[in-house]
């Protein structure tokens, strides 16, 4: 096979491979949505034990040379809708470096079409 078709077969799967990552990326955009329409958890759960009973409390960050912690308790109920809330914080972010992933190969992805359409039109 000559130097010539490889070149065409690559540029004629370009399409499809650009849109199975399109795809891709908007199914991310809109998973990102519904997770932050559900709620997302930035603190560090932290269980403090009294006496015979846990309790979640939520660590953040220092601010101001504090660090903020909210009481959540041990009802079951509100436990687990701030760990499920926690669990999205996390897939949220993983989605979201996947997003920036994407997009990086796009831009790359244009910058070398650009150049390889600005060294065909030399010839």
């Amino acid at each position: 096979m000559s130097l010539l078709e490889d070149v065409k077969r690559k540029a004629k799967q370009l399409p499809a491979r650009l849109g199975a990552l399109d795809k891709e990326l908007q199914a991310i955009a809109k998973k990102l949505q519904k997770l932050e329409q559900m709620g997302l958890e930035r603190g560090k759960a932290h269980w403090r034990k009294k006496k015979k009973k846990a309790y979640l409390y939520l660590v953040y960050p220092m601010e101001k040379g504090t660090r903020p912690r909210v009481y959540v308790g041990s009802d079951p109920k509100k436990v687990k809708q701030t760990q499920d809330a926690i669990a999205r914080a996390f897939e949220f972010d993983e989605l979201a470096e996947r997003q920036r992933v994407l997009q990086q190969c796009f831009a790359r992805s244009m910058a070398a079409v650009n150049e390889a359409a600005r060294y065909l039109d030399k010839w």
